[in-house]
């Protein structure tokens, strides 16, 4: 689903302005991230829009329980692919990047090869797998969310796949491109698909399983565009060189990567599916609601996060610490600027939102709406930490941190889920982000030698030796 260009220039003039501002001074590296930037949020504008509209179609015509029943389906096929990436995207990012800085582009042709090759292979094994698994232990107790599960398995190779050609636009820095499939194409036509069906249809047409397939549905042409895409942006250099493999090494190295990726959908997840355990769908459904409803709050942030990840791996690359400073503080002045109004509206009027949204008996969504904003406020407010790290070779001390994060989450929502349902969920999210977030912080200030936070920032001495590069201390 595409703009037109003067509805796409006009967002993106507005947004480009005001990340111009807060990057600081005009340079070509940050001119380059204030237009990806700005790119990058009127996509996520967009694409709220319509995730929206999917929202509240999906609330509408499913209501809580067939909600929860489609999210809970959905959550437990995310925790199925953390091994199918090996960890495999945000090592692309960072590598396509970095060899293509030094023009190594027969290492880059086998690592997108190898990548391709390894994370389609075990998607599909690892789909075959648990409808095997599932059919031999499960069927006897057949129900909706079953028959969910087995409808979104198709996702888990789709998803590995996307995500991989997601990572080399990036690492390409090709932000908007990378980004159109997954924030306008997928919503834009599920969203389609759903209006559509309740036209033409009427509302008893939609039940959970019905509603995943469209969502695979949606996923395919969302796949489709994004190869296209990436075929068209591939550098001619790639094509050339023969592909030179170092196997091993990449798996290596995206050990850490695939930890921390699971890791961070473990506790975007854990609450979902813990909920589907100790609680019921509809509690399911109201808490899938919740999180949608903060989501805007946290796309400020995930909209500079992709645009600098190949800038920080290049510059990281040659040691400029002064000019990651910049890019980092001028990423959370991004983040803060979307968050804050937004997370104030929610925190003000989230109840009011909720019922007239997606419905009354969403209403009682409210208290958890306000913890999940308050969450996501705290994320905007620490920066994008886990990135640098991973962009910077550290993923070891990511994995750390989310390691003790998502211990807690575990502890807490084992505690709390069974005494408060949806604010019990909530709450345990939202202490499990401080305990992340203060430990990155303190690893990249240590670490990387740069503060992530928007302001206050002052550029530390890292522990690197400093014939490798420009980077040093400076008060």
């Amino acid at each position: 689903m595409l703009l037109s260009p003067a509805m796409e220039r006009a967002p993106q003039g507005r947004v480009k302005d005001l990340t111009g501002r807060l990057m600081g001074p005009r340079g070509s590296v940050r001119a380059e991230i204030a237009q990806g930037a700005a790119g990058s949020l009127a996509l996520k504008v967009v694409g709220l829009g319509l995730k929206l509209v999917t929202g509240v179609l999906l609330a509408r015509l499913l209501g809580a329980e067939g909600l929860g029943t489609y999210a809970f389906a959905l959550a437990v096929v995310g925790l199925l692919q953390i091994p199918t990436q090996l960890g495999l995207p945000q090592l692309v990012t960072r590598e396509v990047a970095a060899l293509r800085e030094r023009g190594q582009w027969g290492l880059l042709r086998g690592l997108l090869t190898r990548a391709n090759q390894g994370v389609g292979l075990l998607g599909i094994l690892m789909a075959v797998a648990a409808f095997v698994v599932a059919w031999v232990f499960l069927r006897e107790g057949d129900s909706p969310r079953l028959a969910a599960f087995w409808v979104a398995l198709p996702l888990l190779p789709i998803v590995a796949l996307s995500s991989l050609r997601q990572a080399t636009l990036l690492g390409l820095r090709h932000v908007v491109h990378g980004q159109i499939p997954e924030s306008l194409v997928q919503p834009g036509t599920l969203a389609l698909a759903l209006g559509g069906g309740y036209l033409i249809l009427g509302a008893g047409f939609l039940t959970p399983t019905g509603a995943v397939w469209l969502n695979v549905g949606a996923a395919l042409i969302a796949f489709a565009t994004g190869a296209w895409f990436l075929v068209r942006r591939l550098p001619a250099e790639v094509r050339t060189h023969e592909p030179e493999y170092r196997s091993r090494t990449w798996l290596q190295e995206g050990l850490p990567f695939m930890m921390l990726a699971g890791l961070a959908m473990v506790n975007d997840r854990l609450a979902l599916v813990m909920l589907g355990v100790f609680r019921t769908d509809a509690e399911v459904g109201v808490y899938q609601v919740c999180l949608l409803a903060a989501w805007p709050v946290a796309f400020g942030l995930q909209a500079a996060g992709a645009t600098v990840a190949p800038h920080l791996a290049r510059l990281w690359v040659r040691r400029d610490l002064p000019a990651m400073q910049r890019v980092v503080t001028g990423a959370a002045r991004i983040s803060l600027a979307v968050a804050v109004p937004l997370g104030l509206v929610l925190l003000l009027f989230g109840g009011l939102l909720l019922a007239m949204l997606f419905g009354e008996e969403f209403r009682s969504g409210r208290t958890a709406l306000a913890i999940v904003v308050l969450g996501q406020l705290l994320n905007a407010g620490f920066g994008s930490v886990g990135l640098i790290l991973n962009m910077t070779g550290h993923t070891g001390l990511a994995v750390r941190g989310f390691l003790a994060a998502v211990a807690a989450n575990v502890v807490l929502n084992l505690v709390l889920i069974p005494r408060m349902g949806i604010e019990g969920a909530a709450l345990g999210a939202l202490l499990a982000f401080v305990v992340w977030n203060t430990i990155l912080f303190l690893y990249v200030r240590r670490e990387v030698g740069v503060i992530s936070l928007a302001f206050g920032g002052r550029r530390w001495g890292p522990k690197v030796d400093p014939r490798e590069g420009s980077g040093g201390a400076e008060g």
